[in-house]
Formats: structure tokens, sequence, C-alpha cells
């Protein structure tokens, strides 16, 4: 009797164990779906997120520098000598031909020099540069020979230019031409540094007539 007991105690209990250890398979995967679901959708939104705050990221600008008064560069529009953060610095607005630098002084009519990159010197309006130093600007020629800088706007040179020597050694050499109560006054000089120019060219707009 005891042994009989036994086996059918034994048979009552077989089917309740399997049901049960296909529940507990069936919750874990169901723990684990739900935890995999939970995990995709924070990191969906983490990642749209990082990239709705990258987007909305303001592209850094250059804010021209108010120490110097606001000046003209005649440049190419790809490449030219100066750096956006040297122009910057300097408060200079870019113009890509002498049409824009007339829009410019209307604009600006405060602008007393004009800068001319090396590479637009040859087809600048010589008659329009002319006018603008008969008029009381000063006009820089970045990195050029005088001689022909000096012609362009109708005057005799009267400097030598920089010497091969020294132009291997500077930052940057600039050919100055503009009007004083005596007349037309010429410099060449060299620079070791950028802001030594804008320097020297805030004290000849200061002591102009």
């Amino acid at each position: 009797m005891s042994h009989e007991t036994h086996d059918q105690n034994q048979g009552m209990q077989t089917p309740d164990t399997a049901p049960s250890r296909g529940r507990v398979l069936a919750l874990a995967i169901l723990m684990y779906a739900i935890v995999a679901c939970a995990g995709y959708f924070f990191i969906y939104q983490f990642g749209n997120s990082v990239n709705e705050a990258t987007s909305l990221e303001p592209t850094p600008t250059l804010v021209p520098n108010s120490t110097y008064q606001i000046s003209a560069y005649l440049a190419p529009s790809s490449s030219p000598l100066l750096t956006p953060q040297q122009t910057a610095l300097a408060n200079m607005r870019i113009a890509t031909n002498t049409v824009e630098i007339a829009t410019l002084l209307g604009t600006y009519p405060e602008i007393q020099i004009i800068y001319l990159d090396p590479r637009l010197i040859a087809d600048a309006d010589q008659a329009f540069l002319q006018r603008q130093l008969a008029s009381g600007k000063i006009i820089v020629a970045l990195k050029s020979d005088h001689n022909a800088f000096a012609r362009l706007l109708g005057v005799e040179p009267a400097v030598e230019n920089i010497s091969d020597e020294e132009q291997s050694r500077r930052l940057l050499w600039v050919s100055v031409i503009g009007m004083r109560d005596d007349g037309v006054f010429q410099e060449v000089q060299g620079y070791d540094q950028f802001e030594a120019l804008l320097q020297t060219m805030a004290e000849y707009v200061s002591s102009a007539p």
C-alpha cells in the first residue's frame, strides 16, 4: 500500500511541475523582452536628443573687432591673403571688385582705408582708386611691388621696395599711399605681427587732415 501511494503521489505532481516550469520560462522571456525594448527606447531617445542638440548648436561666427575703425578689403572670393580671423580683428569689410568697394563706401562713409589683395591689384579699376586717393583715402597694397602700385594710383614712386631678404623674414609687408596737407605720402614697411600693421594704420587715420 505504501509503495502504491508513493507512486500515485509522484504521478499527481508531474502534471503540475511541467506547466510551472513553462510559466517560469515564459515569464523570463517576457521580462527579457520588456528590458530589451526599454533599453532600445532609451538609446533611441538619447540619440535623438544628442542629434537635436547638435543640429541646434549655432555655427560660430567671427565678429568684427570694434577696436579698429572699419575698413575695406579688396580680395578674391576664394583664398584671400588675409584669414577670416585677421579680417575680423581688423574690422574689415570684404569686396571682390571696385563696384562692391564703392557700395561699401556708400554704406560706411567712415571708411578711411582700402586694403588691396595682391591677386586683385592688376585688375583693379585704376580711375576709381585714383579718385579714392584724391578724396583722402589711404590705399594699402599687401605684399605687392611698390613701383607698380604707385603707378596704378598715378603717383611717381618715391620709396624703395622692401628687399627680398626682408620679405623672407617678415610675416607681411605693405605699400602705403595716402594724402596729407603737404601732398602724397608713400611708405613701404614690413611687419612681424599683423596687429602692428593695424596699429600703424590707426595712427595714419588719426593724423589724417
